[in-house]
This record gives C-alpha cells, sequence and structure tokens, in this order.
C-alpha cells in the first residue's frame, strides 16, 4: 500500500470504508486539538452527521439528522464538490477550529479535480486543517494511488476500500507518519482489522494490478463502452448521458422521471447498473458487447413507454 499510494508512509486495515473514514477524523482532531469537519461529497455514514450532508448518495438528512445528538452535528458542516466559495466561507466562520477537510469526487465532474484538489491543498494548509481524501471508487479504479496520483495532489490522510482487495471485506487508512502516529494515543482498534485472508486478498490484487495494467484496462474498455452507450441514448431520443471519467462515470437524465423507468428496464434485461458505473478488468471485448446489447434493448423499452 505505501508503495503504490502517494500519501502512504504508513498504513493501517479496518473492513468499511465508513470505519475508516471516521479513524481518519479521529486522528486529525486528535492531531489538530481542533473539532470541527468540512465534509465535501459522501464520505460513508459519518457524513450524514451534518444536517446538510448526504445520508445516502443524493439523500440528505435534514435540519436534525436521526441518531445525531445535536452537539456532535454543530460540528459537521457539509460543502459541494468544486464550491470554493462555499469552503472558504467555513474556514472563515469556523477560524482556528477546522481539524479537517475530507473530500469525495464528484463522479460526474471530477475532471473539476484539476483545479479544485490544489485548491483544497492550498487552503487546508493555510488553516493549519488536515486534508483527507475519501479514495473508497477512485482509488484502483482512475488510478492505482487513486486522484491524487491521478491529479498530482497529496493529502494528509487517505480512505481506501473495494478495489484494494478485489470485493473481499478491507479498508485501509494511510497517511503521513506524524499523523498516523497520533494513534498511538487516540485509540482505533478492530477484532477483524488484522485478519489475514483480505489482506493476503489485497497483497494479491496489487501484484495483478502491476503486473496486467489493470487500471490501463479499466480507462480503455470504460471509454468503449459507455462512449457507445452514450450514442445508443441519442439513437433512440432519450435525454441519458454518461458524464466523467470512464472506469467510473455516472448516469445523468435530463428528466429525472426516467431515472427508476430505465434502471428497472435495465434489470429486465439482464442488467445491474448503478447511478455511478463501472467496468471490471473481467469485463472483456464479449461482455462489453453483449452490454451494449442489452443497453440497446432497455433503451428501445424505455423509449417505447
Amino acid at each position: 500500500m505505501c508503495e503504490v499510494i502517494p500519501c502512504a508512509e504508513q498504513a493501517r486495515f479496518l473492513k468499511t470504508g465508513g470505519e475508516a473514514a471516521a479513524a481518519t477524523i479521529k486522528a486529525a482532531r486528535a492531531y489538530t486539538g481542533r473539532d470541527h469537519i468540512i465534509q465535501i461529497g459522501y464520505n460513508g455514514w459519518l457524513s450524514a452527521c451534518s444536517p446538510t450532508g448526504p445520508t445516502l448518495p443524493g439523500q440528505t438528512a435534514g435540519d436534525c439528522p436521526p441518531g445525531i445528538p445535536q452537539a456532535v452535528s454543530a460540528l459537521h458542516h457539509a460543502a459541494n464538490w468544486n464550491d470554493t466559495a462555499a469552503v472558504e466561507q467555513l474556514f472563515d466562520q469556523w477560524e482556528g477550529k477546522i481539524a479537517a477537510l475530507v473530500v469525495a469526487a464528484s463522479y460526474a465532474d471530477m475532471r473539476q479535480g484539476e483545479t479544485f484538489y490544489p485548491f483544497l491543498r492550498d487552503i487546508t494548509r493555510k488553516h493549519g486543517a488536515v486534508l483527507i481524501y475519501y479514495e473508497i471508487v477512485t482509488g484502483f479504479r482512475v488510478a492505482m494511488g487513486g486522484v491524487q496520483e491521478y491529479f498530482g495532489v497529496t493529502p494528509d490522510l487517505a480512505v481506501f476500500a473495494k478495489g484494494i482487495a478485489n470485493g473481499m471485506p478491507l479498508s485501509a487508512y494511510v497517511g503521513c507518519r506524524e499523523l498516523m502516529g497520533v494513534l498511538d494515543n487516540a485509540v482505533v482498534s478492530s477484532t477483524y482489522g488484522g485478519e489475514t485472508l483480505s489482506l493476503a486478498a489485497a497483497k494479491a490484487a496489487i501484484e495483478t494490478y502491476r503486473k496486467e495494467n489493470v487500471i490501463d484496462h479499466l480507462w480503455r474498455q470504460g471509454e468503449k463502452m459507455w462512449l457507445a452507450a452514450n450514442d445508443l441514448a441519442r439513437h433512440h431520443g432519450l435525454p441519458i448521458e454518461l458524464t466523467g471519467m470512464w472506469p467510473c462515470p455516472m448516469f445523468r437524465f435530463e428528466d429525472d422521471a426516467l431515472h427508476e423507468p430505465f434502471f428497472r428496464a435495465a434489470y429486465r434485461n439482464g442488467l445491474s447498473l448503478y447511478n455511478v458505473v463501472y467496468v471490471n478488468f473481467s469485463h472483456k471485448d464479449a461482455d462489453a458487447a453483449e452490454t451494449l446489447q442489452r443497453l440497446d434493448a432497455t433503451m428501445k423499452e424505455v423509449a417505447a413507454a
């Protein structure tokens, strides 16, 4: 992990991205002696601590997040992806009190990271806050080292999961030695933190990524499949488009009324799709061709309805 992730001088392991994100927040609070957290995008279930944060991707809790004491909720502040003005306003409002900023990319607009990540790096350094990347999807997908490798902007801490162990239950929180060192006293404990089957899977996955150039496959196969999917949508006259980066683009619907009928039709035609869609290393040319046939049938059905 420390060889392939730019910010990783040390690594620790848990089972889910949400608990790994909680561990980085605890480390940042211990390191800075501050309490307030800025959260951008979906950072696991902890995003629901903020009244305006997502309880799930695309869903917000409202003024009173269920199960979160008001005193805790008051310490968490949500901002939108690439909204530099909102981030600046929060740092001004809570001057000297922000422990960390946690950011997950917007998959539909990830290319804005070219300017947004340098902005976040600069403003967190300026205010003495810890910069944390939530790389659950982007890690081992847009690049082995995630967006920090792709955009060349290194955070202080980062969270990884999903691809690191090929689907086995494993998450990692990694970062600079000085920050990770506070966890000697700010304890993060888990019975399964050292479970070795998932660690062996992670080691095997990393070796496969290196030997087989998995990232190149994800980009190449993703571009081929999703460009063709966009062509199909135009052919059938559907206001649907996949936008973002080809390893993990996101469906956009000009008409929200199409969202549920489209995904239900996809299931009827043998396709399991999600708002953010993925190709995997196992998806070869024949799989892409079959997928596009099923997408064609799906879109034809939706257009007719």
